[in-house]
């Protein structure tokens, strides 16, 4: 999956784990950036990589992001999003 904006772009990417598409790793890539007028901000580019998998509960998810200015997260998340 990719996406292009006039405000950044994504690419997506995913592969099963197992038979049947229960546990999936998955990548991201996306650039981007906010200011307040076009043209005088710089663009940022961020890495993510997340293990998924669909359970009784509903959808699990845990990732790991790194930006291009250093700053880094794990996520976690259980059901799906509303």
């Amino acid at each position: 999956m990719c996406s292009t904006e006039p405000w950044g772009t994504y690419t997506a990417w995913g592969v099963a784990l197992v038979p049947g598409g229960k546990v999936m790793l998955a990548g991201f890539y996306q650039v981007g950036g906010a200011f307040q007028r076009f043209g005088t901000g710089g663009y940022l580019n961020d890495a993510s990589v997340a293990l998924l998998a669909d359970t009784l509960v509903g959808p699990i998810a845990i990732g790991y992001g790194y930006g291009e200015s250093g700053q880094n997260r794990v996520y976690f998340s259980v059901g799906g999003i509303f």
